[in-house]
């Protein structure tokens, strides 16, 4: 709904209060220049519809560069958990090869042992 600017009834208001009609026409013109300058700066529905379709657009570009992001950060944890199980597995080969050397030192002092007993 638009609703326009009466300026015969204004400028007969603003007379009518007292004002001369010199006045009383300048004080109308600013008036009427003035709700023009807001009707140019209000947003139309499409104005406002052009921006969310232009936020949306952005929204979704943020999402795709965040998936991306994402597959690469998991891709890059597969590869961490990966590399931590062979270390662990390295350290439990050592342990045990470790421990096997141990028990075979300790076999071998005990057979020496009671060789010279």
């Amino acid at each position: 709904m638009t609703t326009r600017f009466d300026t015969l009834r204004t400028f007969t208001a603003i007379k009518a209060a007292g004002v001369d009609e010199t006045a009383a026409q300048a004080i109308t013109t600013a008036i009427q220049d003035s709700i023009l300058d807001v009707r140019d700066q209000l947003s139309t529905k499409a104005d406002v519809e052009g921006l969310r379709t232009s936020i949306k657009s952005d929204i979704e570009n943020v999402r795709v560069k965040l998936e991306a992001e994402f597959t690469v950060v998991r891709g890059e944890m597969k590869t961490w958990a990966a590399d931590i199980g062979s270390k662990i597995s390295d350290a439990q080969t050592a342990s045990i090869r470790w421990t096997a050397g141990l028990l075979i030192a300790a076999v071998s002092t005990t057979v020496a042992l009671i060789k010279l007993l």
